[in-house]
Protein backbone atom coordinates (compact mmCIF):
# COMPACT_ATOMS: atom_id res chain seq x y z
CA UNK A 1 0.00 0.00 0.00
CA UNK A 2 1.39 3.36 -1.00
CA UNK A 3 1.63 5.63 2.04
CA UNK A 4 3.70 8.58 0.83
CA UNK A 5 3.59 10.65 -2.34
CA UNK A 6 6.07 13.40 -3.19
CA UNK A 7 5.29 16.06 -5.79
CA UNK A 8 7.69 18.44 -7.55
CA UNK A 9 5.02 21.08 -8.06
CA UNK A 10 4.17 24.58 -6.83
CA UNK A 11 2.51 24.17 -3.45
CA UNK A 12 -0.15 26.74 -4.42
CA UNK A 13 -1.51 24.15 -6.89
CA UNK A 14 -1.96 21.47 -4.20
CA UNK A 15 -5.73 21.38 -4.61
CA UNK A 16 -5.27 20.23 -8.24
CA UNK A 17 -3.24 17.19 -7.14
CA UNK A 18 -5.37 15.78 -4.33
CA UNK A 19 -8.51 14.00 -5.55
CA UNK A 20 -11.81 15.33 -4.20
CA UNK A 21 -12.95 13.49 -1.09
CA UNK A 22 -9.43 12.38 -0.13
CA UNK A 23 -8.17 13.58 3.24
CA UNK A 24 -4.46 13.98 3.85
CA UNK A 25 -2.71 12.99 7.08
CA UNK A 26 0.48 15.06 6.72
CA UNK A 27 1.38 18.12 4.67
CA UNK A 28 5.03 19.18 4.88
CA UNK A 29 6.24 22.57 3.69
CA UNK A 30 9.96 23.17 3.12
CA UNK A 31 10.06 26.91 2.42
CA UNK A 32 12.99 28.70 0.84
CA UNK A 33 14.85 27.33 -2.17
CA UNK A 34 16.15 23.97 -3.30
CA UNK A 35 19.69 23.43 -1.92
CA UNK A 36 22.09 23.22 -4.84
CA UNK A 37 19.39 24.61 -7.13
CA UNK A 38 18.68 27.99 -8.66
CA UNK A 39 18.56 30.44 -5.75
CA UNK A 40 16.37 32.77 -7.83
CA UNK A 41 13.52 30.25 -7.51
CA UNK A 42 12.10 30.63 -4.00
CA UNK A 43 8.79 30.20 -2.23
CA UNK A 44 6.78 33.36 -1.67
CA UNK A 45 4.29 34.41 0.97
CA UNK A 46 1.60 34.70 -1.73
CA UNK A 47 1.86 31.05 -2.85
CA UNK A 48 2.44 29.80 0.71
CA UNK A 49 -0.75 31.45 2.00
CA UNK A 50 -2.74 29.89 -0.85
CA UNK A 51 -1.22 26.49 -0.05
CA UNK A 52 -1.90 26.80 3.69
CA UNK A 53 -5.53 27.68 3.00
CA UNK A 54 -5.85 24.59 0.79
CA UNK A 55 -4.06 22.46 3.41
CA UNK A 56 -6.66 23.33 6.04
CA UNK A 57 -9.40 22.13 3.68
CA UNK A 58 -7.86 18.75 2.74
CA UNK A 59 -6.24 17.83 6.05
CA UNK A 60 -7.98 14.93 7.74
CA UNK A 61 -9.02 14.81 11.38
CA UNK A 62 -5.89 14.51 13.53
CA UNK A 63 -3.69 15.38 10.53
CA UNK A 64 -0.51 17.43 10.79
CA UNK A 65 1.01 20.38 8.95
CA UNK A 66 4.79 20.77 9.20
CA UNK A 67 6.46 24.03 8.16
CA UNK A 68 10.23 24.42 7.80
CA UNK A 69 11.36 27.88 6.78
CA UNK A 70 14.88 28.77 5.70
CA UNK A 71 15.45 32.41 6.64
CA UNK A 72 19.07 32.68 5.47
CA UNK A 73 18.15 34.54 2.28
CA UNK A 74 16.24 37.76 1.51
CA UNK A 75 13.04 35.91 0.51
CA UNK A 76 12.92 34.15 3.87
CA UNK A 77 12.75 37.28 5.97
Amino acid sequence: REQVKLFAFCHSKMEELVPEGVSVRLIAFNLGYLPGGNKEIITTSKTTLIALDTATKILGSGGLISIMSYIGHPGGR
